[in-house]
């Protein structure tokens, strides 16, 4: 796992709740990326307000930068694909919705395929909790694109 990939793993995990500090604090080296920054992509909804909320608990504890950006939802969906499309290091972090831009993202190659990390993680986080239809639904390809944080969709 490259240092960039692994720093928008655990900035992730820790946002979204997947990594309680109590639980993991002893058995990970939260400093391993000191002195580095993560660019955040949010849309100003209440999980991005979380993630912000939560950014100087995170540098705190790992002392990694967090530069949170948030947007409308249609601004940051804009900007994503503006930075993705350029391969700018805008962004390291990101909100994605699988069944909305899964497809054309896992094309453009703007995914990492997370399931190795899965198997990481079984020791410390009960992975298996989350659910089988949201993990099969953010899987294109054979690949986990993403860790689901909320159900979301049309009824």
């Amino acid at each position: 796992m490259t240092a960039q990939l692994a720093r928008r793993v655990l900035a992730i995990a820790f946002f979204s709740g997947l990594l309680p500090v109590s639980v993991h604090a002893a058995s990970f080296d939260w400093q391993k990326y000191k002195g580095q920054t993560i660019e955040v992509l949010v849309d100003n909804n209440p999980i991005g307000r979380v993630i912000e909320e939560n950014a100087a608990s995170f540098e705190r504890l790992t002392g990694i930068t967090v530069n949170v950006d948030p947007f409308t939802e249609q601004q940051m969906r804009q900007r994503l694909v503006t930075a993705l499309d350029s391969n700018s290091d805008q962004v390291d972090v990101f909100v994605t919705l699988p069944s909305r831009e899964g497809e054309q993202f896992a094309a453009a190659g703007w995914y990492t395929d997370l399931t190795p990390m899965t198997t990481d993680v079984s020791q410390t986080y009960d992975f298996a909790g989350l659910s089988p239809a949201l993990l099969k639904a953010a899987t294109i390809d054979g690949k986990l694109t993403s860790i689901p944080m909320n159900i979301e969709g049309p009824v």
